[in-house]
């Protein structure tokens, strides 16, 4: 499904909407929502994307997140991809804010620019508490000093291991 997407200018300030496949192929400006989910045993939420998604297909990734779609903040965005996702239904207040952040890129032929908002979210529940969506497989919660063991020792397995290594230690700084 190509939903339309927010986009921006250099500056975040929306300037109209696009088809997705179109934002990406022209290199525009758009808005995307990341959650990290961590729990009170110093463990983080991965999960591998499936073979059948279109972007980073076979690799691990640390979040759930998702394109705010025209219409929607990144608050949305965030609660929609976790009930999507994961199953998991929460409150706005139930999200914390990492971080704002500035992503330029070229992934293959796409330019790919957004503006991210980083949020994370504490559950203490069981992973038989989520329900996934059929492009995650082998989710589970990991310790971080693995999580950094097996970004390092499996070199091209993660999305972004550059990104997941900034804002690691801002979700550490949450679980103590």
């Amino acid at each position: 499904m190509d939903e339309f997407l927010v986009i921006a200018d250099e500056k975040n300030n929306p300037v109209g909407m696009k088809i997705r496949s179109a934002v990406h192929n022209d290199g525009d400006w758009h808005r995307v929502s990341h959650v990290w989910i961590f729990n009170s045993h110093g463990e983080i939420l991965i999960h591998k994307r499936s073979a059948d998604t279109d972007l980073y297909p076979n690799k691990y990734d640390t979040l759930v997140g998702g394109h705010v779609i025209y219409g929607e903040s990144y608050v949305d965005t965030a609660l929609k991809e976790l009930r999507e996702e994961i199953g998991l239904v929460i409150q706005p207040d139930d999200l914390i804010h990492v971080e704002d952040h500035v992503a330029d890129w070229r992934d293959g032929k796409k330019l790919n620019r957004e503006f991210r908002k980083v949020f994370a979210l504490r559950f203490n529940g069981k992973i038989s508490d989520m329900k996934f969506d059929k492009d995650l497989t082998d989710t589970r919660f990991v310790k971080v000093k693995k999580l950094k063991g097996m970004m390092k020792k499996e070199k091209g397995s993660f999305v972004s291991v550059t990104y997941a290594k900034r804002v690691l230690p801002k979700i550490e700084a949450l679980m103590k």
